[in-house]
């Protein structure tokens, strides 16, 4: 599953090795391998969901916008092509994601926030993908940000800050991906063309 657009076209690929990789032609779109037409995407995330007795939601789909504070969306799908109507997430920000832990059996909204201008994440878990969609009850509590340890870059001089958090089973146990945003700010890299800094950390 990729972006084969800018925000808004979702595609498929498949392959045999991890190297080379074939775009099937799929009926969604006739003639093509997109798979989620028309909607916006800044974050996105699928999931095999190995452990649902639900034979139309073996795959978990998390989907959210470009822009400021707004629902995400989240699917589920028998095949990984072919999607059900969304269910709306309690708003977040961009950049926000999901995974499965499959040690707990718990799906997780990994949830972007600003705090006092930081971003930051909260930790949403839950049994249930779809129903975990609403955390309006403030079910979503604090998990990470960055700290002392998380260092400035000297030719930007920026505080860093936690700009995503993936996560994904790896062995025995939960391999974590933070992805640092060292600057500068979108206002200063839309003024002068430079491209805003981010460093993936494991």
């Amino acid at each position: 599953w990729y972006e084969a657009g800018w925000l808004n076209k979702l595609a498929y690929a498949e392959s045999a090795d991890g190297l080379h990789w074939e775009r099937p032609a799929l009926d969604v779109v006739p003639g093509t391998n997109l798979i989620l037409p028309g909607v916006e995407m800044d974050s996105t995330a699928v999931f095999p969901d190995p452990d649902t007795k639900d034979p139309d939601a073996k795959f978990k789909l998390f989907v959210r916008g470009p822009g400021g504070l707004m629902p995400g969306r989240a699917y589920v799908s028998p095949d990984g092509v072919h999607w059900s109507d969304p269910v709306l997430t309690t708003p977040l920000e961009d950049r926000s994601t999901i995974f499965y832990n499959p040690f707990r059996k718990k799906w997780v909204y990994s949830i972007r926030r600003v705090f006092d201008k930081e971003r930051i994440r909260l930790y949403r878990e839950c049994d249930d993908y779809l129903k975990g969609a609403d955390w309006s009850d403030g079910s979503a509590v604090f998990w990470l940000r960055v700290d002392e340890a998380d260092r400035p870059d000297p030719a930007i001089g920026m505080p860093p800050q936690l700009y995503n958090m993936d996560v994904v089973a790896y062995e025995s146990i939960m391999l974590g991906m933070f992805q640092i945003h060292l600057g500068p700010e979108n206002s200063v890299c839309r003024d002068t063309g430079i491209p805003k800094i981010t460093e993936l950390q494991a």
